[in-house]
């Protein structure tokens, strides 16, 4: 993962919502988009398309909510919790889910590799991270699924870099006994090398770009006062949406036709 700076974000966020900055919140996208997308995708057990389409909506989400709710609030927790509530919505009629599904946690598994106790840990985590503080979990989110080093993660908790080792490693404690109960048993420093190994992965080439295209067309339709919008026509909105729509599918289209060409192998 790249080198994430959580305040700057929020800071890129007031930008956005302040002044209208795109570029500051496509930013706050392409640093969080992996976060964003690696968790939903686990909740809705591995459905590429779902996560998408959690994607865009937590984002959008983002882009109306977040002036008022990032005050003194941690970036990454925020979209992390969001990310969950989101996916929990999202479930198809049917689906079935190994998180929250109610479907038991095989028994008596123990965490060594990392490579090999992701498997376990995986089914787990995101119902057993709700079990924890927002402190914790924010500790957790910037040191192991953003790899932030200790200093950045205490700026962002607002404390010290000795008291940021402290909370991390307080935090990794409590996971690893909630998820003891669960039945994955595990050491704190196998635990944290299987969430810095696999907790995040890269999203899909382009998903960024749609989602930043879509927070885009959405602005169109809440124009801040002063806005050219205000004083548009509704003709002239219509061509705009139009155009806004055009420009999404232009970089839609390709990215899902790709990836349905990639799954129907695995499908037959």
């Amino acid at each position: 993962m790249g080198d994430v700076n959580d305040h700057g974000s929020t800071q890129r966020l007031r930008g956005y919502a302040a002044a209208g900055d795109e570029a500051a919140f496509g930013a706050a996208i392409r640093q969080h988009i992996d976060l964003v997308y690696s968790t939903a995708l686990r909740r809705v057990d591995g459905d590429a398309v779902a996560a998408e389409g959690v994607v865009q909506k937590v984002f959008a989400d983002l882009a109306v909510k977040g002036g008022e709710l990032l005050a003194g609030a941690v970036l990454a927790g925020w979209l992390y919790r969001r990310t969950c509530f989101v996916a929990g919505t999202w479930a198809r009629p049917g689906a079935g889910h190994r998180q929250g599904s109610g479907e038991p946690i095989p028994k008596h598994v123990t965490v060594g590799d990392s490579d090999a106790g992701w498997p376990q840990v995986a089914p787990a985590l995101e119902d057993a991270m709700q079990e924890l503080e927002d402190r914790d979990r924010d500790a957790l989110l910037l040191r192991y699924f953003q790899q932030q080093p200790l200093r950045k993660v205490g700026d962002a908790l607002g404390i010290s870099e000795d008291a940021a080792q402290v909370r991390v490693d307080r935090a990794l404690d409590h996971l690893r006994d909630v998820l003891r109960r669960r039945g994955v048993a595990s050491t704190s420093a196998a635990l944290g090398a299987v969430l810095t190994a696999h907790a995040v992965a890269a999203a899909p080439v382009g998903l960024a770009a749609l989602v930043a295209s879509g927070v885009r067309l959405s602005a169109a339709d809440r124009p801040r006062e002063g806005s050219p919008l205000k004083t548009m026509s509704p003709l002239e909105k219509w061509k705009w949406a139009t155009l806004g729509i055009l420009v999404v599918a232009a970089v839609a289209f390709p990215v899902w036709q790709q990836r349905q060409v990639r799954r129907l192998p695995a499908e037959n």
